[in-house]
């Protein structure tokens, strides 16, 4: 903190004179002060000024996960594979704070749904996890580039425990990892 305040006044400048800092803001301040230098005329990236906008005026998952349930959230998604790609730590907290440089897509949008569904079902998202994904456009169908919205999400969800599968219970499981996870650390 103390290297923020002295030797990048220009994030302090750029971020503290917010009426109150998000954790998305935070997010940005961070991957900033790790990545980049001081520079006379601050400018900044164009992603990061629309990011920031982006962030602040949609809906949020209201959830504040630890670095270590981070940590098992990414090793659980790239596990169960609910992503084309394996993610990254720093891509799943901006998923979580809503503000992905990009959507992530679903490889399977019946066991995303189930997913979310099971952190809202054990309280650490919002139970507004549908709407959330939808208006923040987070992430993409699995049939299509296109976002998927709170019908998709809702038929998915409705699918997926209908089916019963082995992987729905291998994801429930994993869910309950994450919660003794977050208890460790308090």
């Amino acid at each position: 903190m103390e290297e923020l305040l002295t030797i990048r006044k220009d994030l302090v400048q750029k971020y503290f004179v917010k009426e109150c800092l998000s954790y998305c803001d935070y997010l940005l301040l961070h991957q900033e002060f790790n990545t980049t230098q001081q520079f006379i005329n601050t400018e900044v990236r164009p992603i990061l000024n629309s990011l920031q906008g982006y962030c602040s005026t949609k809906p949020d998952f209201e959830c504040h996960f630890s670095s270590a349930q981070i940590d098992l959230i990414t090793n659980i998604v790239n596990e169960v594979r609910l992503f084309s790609t394996d993610v990254s730590e720093i891509e799943i907290r901006t998923l979580f704070a809503c503000c992905p440089r990009h959507p992530l897509k679903s490889t399977c949008n019946r066991k995303v749904a189930f997913f979310f569904d099971s952190l809202c079902k054990y309280k650490l998202i919002s139970a507004r996890w549908q709407r959330v994904i939808d208006k923040n456009g987070l992430i993409l169908s699995s049939a299509k580039n296109t976002p998927l919205n709170s019908s998709k999400l809702s038929t998915a969800l409705n699918e997926a425990k209908q089916n019963g599968g082995c992987i729905y219970r291998t994801i429930e499981q994993k869910v309950l990892e994450i919660i003794k996870k977050g208890e460790y650390n308090q």
